[in-house]
């Protein structure tokens, strides 16, 4: 770069400030973000960035160079405040782009512009310059941001499943839309492909609703857990989630919805239930809710090892019988307790006779040691089919 006509410059290092609050002015007046801003702080770090600039160009174009990045330390602050505040990164760069109006018509009206003229270069130069620096370092700062975000949510999130509740009062930073002590339900999301988990995420989060704001949504190991305000309306949400995922990336998840609950204190409970739902979820039927599980099925899915091996016992001699036949046995008993025990009824819905239903009922007593025709055996044995299969 060729070395300037030093006079050319007088003018604009004279007024530093006043050239500071031109920009200043024009950035509360041109840019939205800035106006709509509430911060008291904000207009005085803007003005403080603003004359950095007015007493730095003229200084480094004087000397026929760019900025250093150490020069330019001061700026890719600012963008690591801004990525804080509620000033987005477009609206940043058009507040250097306002910055470059002011400092060329400074620059034009300083003198002769025939003698401006070849500044426009440089001018551009700079601003590019400074623009990209500030610009990584927002982005930077955001991508920092984001990533302790996330890492508080699942934190949160770890610990309310194991029972551990967050000491401070009040909506929890991690979870500004979510009321502690207010009705949740807990959604567990499955996908074919982990690799999904934050699409799946992002979905939830924009289609679910907390108390005050947003739900509290993570995607960990293989799911993705969101804390949602209690309502009527969850499963219309979550069907939502599914249709907007299907449209932009052509993908699906089964979901399972706990009960309502009474805020943080039950989460770690919500849990398990939306688990238990999540396992009764199918492509034909995506999202189940706890509440519509049958409290017989309810009752197998959450048994426990000890549970599973007493009640497997009660069907023991069904072990030795063929998967075609146990299943058939299996129809059988379901759809006769169902039905009451009435053989009429129950040989209507199978499409048999009602001798051939005393027959298998017999057949069935004679194989186990049990009498189906009696409740309690009826149960013990569809119970034992159900853990079996």
């Amino acid at each position: 770069m060729a070395v300037l006509d030093t006079t050319l410059f007088d003018g604009i290092a004279a007024d530093p400030e006043a050239l500071a609050q031109r920009m200043l002015d024009l950035i509360w007046g041109e840019i939205p973000p800035y106006t709509r801003t509430k911060s008291d702080q904000l207009p005085e770090e803007v003005y403080e960035q603003c004359l950095h600039h007015a007493k730095l160009l003229p200084v480094v174009l004087r000397s026929g160079r760019m900025p250093t990045r150490d020069e330019l330390a001061f700026a890719r602050e600012a963008a690591r405040r801004r990525a804080h505040g509620d000033v987005p990164l477009d609206a940043f760069l058009h507040a250097f782009r306002v910055a470059h109006g002011v400092m060329w018509e400074a620059i034009h009206d300083a003198g002769d512009p025939e003698f401006a003229l070849p500044l426009v270069g440089l001018l551009i130069e700079y601003f590019d310059l400074v623009s990209t620096q500030v610009a990584e370092a927002y982005v930077r700062e955001e991508q920092r941001i984001h990533a302790l975000a996330d890492r508080e949510r699942r934190d949160l999130v770890e610990n309310l499943l194991v029972g551990r509740l967050p000491e401070t009062d009040g909506p929890h930073r991690a979870a500004p839309g979510i009321d502690p002590t207010g009705q949740l339900m807990v959604v567990i999301a499955q996908v074919e492909d982990v690799d999904d988990l934050q699409h799946v995420a992002e979905a939830l989060a924009t289609t679910t609703k907390g108390h005050i704001g947003g739900p509290l949504v993570v995607a960990r190991q293989a799911e993705v857990v969101a804390l949602v305000a209690a309502h009527d309306g969850v499963g219309e949400c979550l069907e939502a989630a599914r249709v907007a995922l299907r449209d932009r990336r052509g993908l699906d998840f089964v979901a399972g919805v706990s009960s309502a609950l009474a805020g943080f204190s039950e989460v770690h409970r919500g849990y398990v239930e939306a688990e238990h739902a999540a396992r009764q979820a199918t492509a034909s039927r995506p999202i189940v809710g706890v509440a519509e599980i049958p409290a017989l099925e309810y009752l197998l899915i959450s048994a426990d090892a000890a549970t599973r091996a007493v009640l497997g016992a009660k069907g023991h001699a069904l072990q030795a019988v063929g998967p075609e036949k146990r299943a058939m046995i299996a129809e059988t008993l379901a759809t006769y307790v169902e039905e009451n025990l009435n053989l009429s009824r129950t040989a209507r819905r199978l499409g048999l006779n009602e001798n051939t239903i005393r027959y298998r009922l017999h057949r069935i007593g004679k194989l186990t040691g049990r009498d189906p025709r009696q409740l309690s055996d009826a149960l013990d044995l569809l119970c034992a089919l159900r853990l079996a299969s």
